[in-house]
Formats: structure tokens, C-alpha cells, sequence
């Protein structure tokens, strides 16, 4: 077995080395090491290996959003058919917080850039492990929203082309050139 088990601490607590901390809810901005969970047969395992969650919220007029993000460790590992990340995990979170912050999460998906300094730069690489990306799709599950992200190749998969609304904001933005919005939107190979 690859950790130990325990009884179920109550919802939303922090649990870190088997021991339960205070409710989720009451943890605030910034990143909580928490230890993977895994749930077999009604009990709770506790694995060994640390998970970053970055919380963020936002207060609005009228209501409280929260936004969680989490690093998918299948896509810094060298997972076979997984595309990979060739930049930190603070440039990875940076270009969500990028994407967050510009409106280019619609629901429960997004799609980010790497821009270090005034231009997008290649980000990971796609699931064959030798092809460049430039861009991320970034995927929410749950609620409060639990936010994760990949290296997405518009040229392999369909669902990984950014809707046409961030394609536009990238354009207005002079982010990416014309020809470059076309050709991600056909599907087409496009380089930076």
C-alpha cells in the first residue's frame, strides 16, 4: 500500500502527514502543500507525494468566486502520450493567472500563453514528445473550481483549438499575428 490509512476528517479540511488542519475554506490566498488523496473502498489513503494547490479569490460586489489550481504531475513526468511542460511551475501557474486575469477562461475551460517578456514563447511539448507548443488549455472540474493545465496541439486534437473568443482577444491584443490566428483555427501547423 502506498500510504497509510485514516477515518475521514470532516469537509474541506487540509490534510497534510495524516493529520487534519483547519477547513479549506478558511486557508486563504496562497499555496498549501497538500499530500495526493486517494479514496478505495469508503476509506481515505493518504499517498505520499506533495500536491501544490494555489487558491485565489476574488471578491466581487455581490458575490465570492474562489479559483484553485492545481500541477498535473502526468504532464512533468515524461507520462508516454501526455504532453509535457518545458517551462517551471511558476510560469505554468503565471500563464494561467495570465489567462485567469484576461478574461480567457469561458466555464470550465481556458487557454493561456507563456509571455516571459512582451511575446509569447513555447511553453511544453505535444504527446509525441518532440513537438513545440506555444499555447495551454487549461480544464476545470468541481466545485469550488479546481483548475489544471497541458500544453495543447491544436493540430491533433480539435477540442484543443481556443475558442474563437480568446483567438479574437489574442488578435486585438497583437499577441499572436493574423496568419497565425488562421492557422491555429484551421488546425494547421503554426511556429512561433
Amino acid at each position: 500500500m502506498l500510504g497509510r490509512e485514516s477515518s475521514l476528517p470532516r469537509r474541506g479540511a487540509i490534510i497534510e502527514g495524516g493529520v487534519s488542519h483547519r477547513p479549506l475554506e478558511s486557508a486563504g490566498i496562497g499555496c498549501e502543500q497538500l499530500q495526493g488523496l486517494r479514496i478505495a473502498l469508503g476509506r481515505l489513503i493518504l499517498v505520499r507525494r506533495q500536491i501544490p494547490i494555489y487558491r485565489h479569490t476574488q471578491v466581487g460586489t455581490s458575490t465570492k468566486a474562489e479559483c484553485m489550481y492545481r500541477h498535473h504531475p502526468d504532464h512533468r513526468n515524461g507520462t508516454s502520450w501526455k504532453s509535457q511542460w518545458t517551462i517551471s511551475e511558476a510560469a505554468e501557474l503565471a500563464s494561467f493567472e495570465l489567462a485567469r486575469s484576461r478574461g480567457w477562461l469561458l466555464g470550465q475551460v481556458g487557454w493561456g500563453l507563456h509571455i516571459p517578456i512582451r511575446s509569447p514563447e513555447w511553453l511544453g511539448v505535444a504527446q509525441d514528445h518532440l513537438t513545440r507548443v506555444f499555447f495551454a488549455k487549461f480544464v476545470g472540474a468541481t466545485a469550488p473550481v479546481m483548475w489544471h493545465g497541458y500544453p495543447a496541439d491544436h493540430r491533433r486534437n480539435a477540442a484543443d483549438i481556443p475558442a474563437d473568443l480568446v483567438l479574437k482577444a489574442w488578435l486585438m491584443a497583437a499577441l499572436l499575428s493574423p496568419a497565425k490566428i488562421r492557422k491555429i483555427a484551421r488546425g494547421q501547423p503554426c511556429s512561433l
